[in-house]
């Protein structure tokens, strides 16, 4: 019994050492060949198909003699660059264990450079997580060198990862065999550069062995043309001298597509259409055309607004369709576009540095050039100071959006006043949707031809009248009337400011309509001061015991009087004290105070018998802006205190507003006036 126990221990240890794990680093020089076993720590005697091979010393340097063997890790850290070659083709198998097998991390490379076939193949269920570079080259001829992954998304190209193929290279970097399908994984901010051999899709469309996710890239730099024809792409780069062309009917998609040097020649075709889903860039020197030899459509399908833009040449042959089917729109910073033509569906085409957007049911044609520019002449008071010139051709009307600042029109209060904008000398004005001009920037939409017979727009009042403000002579803050103690009626008001004013006229009534009272003898001349200023006039025609009405009229230059008012006093010549005065036995509105207001208004009315009051405040279009008060009043004076907002509460505009008393039958009108 004792012996059998002795030799299960053996065994087990046996077993241990045969099974065991080991981590090897290389210490090896720059040139020194991986079969050494000296140039590994532990010395590597006795290649095991599971070891675990580091490199680490954040070195660069060259490995040789790289055979076929089957090891369990391969590891390069610590920004440590490695190549390798062999004097014949070779296999390098990573079997894999647990974790990552194949890893190369940020600011670590591993290269092959040799002029025999190097083929690194990730076995069974092994994966790699590369977020640092890999270089696949050649000195010379052109050999076939690989980088296989055999499970689904096991090979995983991160963030700031580069994977260059070529040049002097041949075939597919990630292999042709219908087992990698979708194996190779390059992630957003990844790239692979192509300067020599095929695609990096490998097997047949639509299936690929590659699988590029949104925010990666593929740089070509190479002659040779790249695969389009039913390839999917995240952002797509021409960076080489030469001038390629892309070809094919199958549907193709890409992000972004850019020209950086040397020419594009996207000629795809087919009536179902390919995707560009980012934008178009070609660089200064560089040419990208869409000519394909039959009809070809192309449709920016982006989910975010897309750019067009770069100072190289840009072409639509006869046979280019481009369709802008993105509902969030294009950018087009470009507008040098040879034969530009664009069938918009709907969509918004923004003309960058222009404020000016298209869109609509329509197509742009190249019959006329589309041509946009904008300029900031002094226009103003007819016009605001910026103009567009629009020229170009249609297949129909199309919605043109117009934006301009506060400053282009002159800080002008629009209130509830409309713009418009002049096309050609057409006049155009937007519906009440299409507007906004109560912010700092403002905006009209309308639906205009896209005529070169049309092409200066200016944008004015609707109305035609000027865009200068409209300045109130007077600002009132107090209005007063008392009996003195002489037995007469003193009348006292205070302007805030003054300006283009000549002066006042008093009235006096005893009902609450001024269409009733008399304008008495005198008139006060106005000083326009910007200052504070308090007035006084004296009634000594009063005879009779009684209430009394006055109103003030403050007459402007032009000769309009705006009125204030009434304000009440009882008059008692027998020496009583003087009594509250009796409440008027007549409906009325009796006055805004103080008017103009900034923020709220109070709002007087008499009631002659109990009756149904509503108070409605509308604007100067005669839209109901606020239903102020609805309800039973009883006999008496009554005041109101309306706060300038809507009935959703939010602040009104500057402008005229009409204030609306109805009591019973009866209805009363005031105009006041909100400024801010």
């Amino acid at each position: 019994m004792k012996k059998i126990l002795i030799f299960a221990v053996m065994m087990l240890a046996f077993l241990s050492i045969m099974y065991a794990q080991t981590t090897y680093y290389w210490i090896g020089a720059n040139n020194a060949s991986w079969q050494v076993a000296g140039n590994w720590n532990p010395i590597r005697n006795v290649p095991a198909s599971n070891d675990i091979l580091i490199f680490n010393d954040s070195s660069t340097k060259n490995i040789t003699a790289v055979p076929t063997q089957t090891i369990g890790t391969l590891e390069v850290l610590n920004n440590t660059n490695i190549t390798l070659s062999s004097t014949a083709s070779i296999v390098l198998t990573i079997a894999g264990g647990t974790g990552d097998d194949l890893i190369v991390t940020l600011g670590s490379s591993l290269n092959v450079n040799s002029t025999t076939v190097v083929n690194i193949t990730l076995s069974g269920t092994a994966t790699g997580s590369i977020s640092g570079s890999m270089t696949f080259t050649s000195a010379s001829g052109t050999p076939g060198h690989r980088l296989i992954a055999n499970a689904l998304s096991s090979l995983v190209f991160a963030n700031g990862a580069t994977f260059t193929f070529g040049p002097n290279v041949s075939g597919n970097a990630f292999g042709n065999a219908a087992g990698s399908s979708l194996s190779v994984i390059f992630q957003s901010g990844a790239y692979y550069v192509s300067r020599g051999g095929a695609n990096p899709f490998g097997i047949g469309q639509p299936g690929s062995v590659v699988v590029f996710q949104a925010g990666s890239w593929y740089r070509h730099e190479q002659s040779g043309g790249p695969a389009f024809s039913g390839r999917t792409y995240a952002g797509f780069e021409h960076n080489h001298t030469s001038t390629v062309t892309i070809t094919g009917t199958a549907v193709s998609s890409v992000n972004h597509l850019f020209v950086i040097q040397g020419g594009l020649n996207y000629n795809m075709t087919t009536g179902i259409g390919h995707a560009v889903r980012g934008n178009v860039y070609v660089n200064t020197g560089a040419t990208l055309n869409f000519n394909p030899v039959s009809s070809g459509t192309t449709f920016f399908a982006g989910t975010t607004p897309q750019v067009i833009s770069g100072g190289g040449t840009l072409t639509l042959g006869a046979n280019a369709i481009w369709d802008l089917t993105n509902p969030t729109g294009m950018h087009l910073s470009k507008m040098d576009i040879a034969n530009f033509r664009m069938n918009l569906n709907n969509n918004p085409l923004m003309i960058d540095e222009t404020d000016i957007t298209l869109s609509g049911n329509a197509n742009i044609t190249s019959t006329t050039p589309l041509s946009v520019s904008k300029s900031h002449p002094p226009l103003l008071p007819n016009y605001i100071n910026k103009q567009w010139s629009i020229t170009g051709s249609a297949s129909a009307d199309v919605n043109i959006f117009y934006a301009w600042s506060a400053a282009d029109d002159g800080g002008f209060t629009w209130g509830d006043l409309v713009p418009a904008v002049w096309k050609g000398g057409v006049q155009f004005t937007p519906t009440a949707e299409n507007y906004d001009v109560s912010g700092e920037t403002r905006w009209l939409r309308v639906t205009a031809p896209l005529s070169s017979s049309k092409d200066i727009s200016q944008i004015g009042r609707a109305d035609g009248e000027s865009l200068e403000e409209e300045v109130l002579p007077v600002i009132l803050s107090t209005f007063t009337a008392t009996m003195s103690a002489q037995n007469f009626v003193r009348l006292q008001w205070i302007t805030q400011s003054e300006q283009n004013c000549t002066g006042f006229y008093i009235y006096r009534g005893k009902t609450g309509s001024l269409t009733d009272a008399v304008k008495l003898d005198g008139f006060v001349a106005a000083t326009n001061t910007s200052q504070q200023h308090i007035y006084f006039y004296d009634d000594l025609e009063i005879s009779e015991n009684g209430t009394y009405l006055y109103w003030l009229e403050s007459v402007d230059f032009n000769g309009i009087g705006y009125y204030h008012g009434p304000v009440t006093v009882h008059v008692n010549f027998d020496g009583d004290d003087n009594p509250t005065p009796n409440i008027p036995l007549a409906n009325a509105l009796s006055s805004v105070y103080p008017n103009p207001f900034n923020p709220s208004a109070f709002i007087a009315y008499s009631i002659a018998a109990p009756t149904q009051v509503q108070i409605s405040i509308f604007n100067s279009r005669g839209q109901l802006v606020r239903n102020l008060y609805q309800g039973d009043k009883g006999i008496g004076n009554h005041r109101i205190e309306w706060d300038g907002t809507d009935d959703n509460g939010t602040t009104c505009s500057t402008g005229f507003y009409l204030i609306r008393l109805t009591a019973g039958k009866d209805s009363f009108v005031r105009k006041a006036v909100l400024m801010k």
